[in-house]
């Protein structure tokens, strides 16, 4: 219906209220990459955080990161128990946060664990250990 309104203008009005309806094509093209990335941010992130770490450890990181954030451990209904579980149970959980969290708490998850993971190396050449 809106389209018969543009048809029955002008020709150069058409052309112009088109031009800001649509994009190019190598515009729409950027635009659909940017889209495209930020649909996969919290996926990357994870799949960033596999390369370097097991999931057992990116629980352990998940627990110590929300440990003093009582209002947020309570919103996203943490599994404090979730060390002890079986290793699916553990994917499911680190899948399960990751989509509840939003982007800004993935980035700063994603900093934490990267930027301040050193100081649990202990921990994690622990679980290393454990598991081979």
């Amino acid at each position: 219906m809106k389209k018969l309104f543009i048809i029955r203008l002008p020709q150069d009005v058409t052309n112009r209220i088109l031009s800001y309806l649509y994009f190019s094509s190598s515009v729409s093209k950027h635009i659909d990459n940017v889209n495209k990335s930020i649909k996969k941010y919290k996926l990357d992130c994870l799949h960033m955080l596999r390369i370097k770490y097991n999931i057992k450890s990116i629980n352990y990181y998940i627990l110590k990161f929300f440990l003093h954030d009582v209002v947020n451990s309570q919103r996203h209904s943490l599994n404090y128990d979730i060390m002890e579980s079986s290793f699916r149970e553990q994917i499911l959980e680190v899948m399960r946060i990751f989509n509840v969290l939003t982007l800004i708490e993935v980035w700063r998850f994603y900093r934490f664990v990267c930027f301040n993971g050193g100081s649990s190396e202990s921990f994690i050449h622990y679980l290393d250990c454990i598991s081979s």
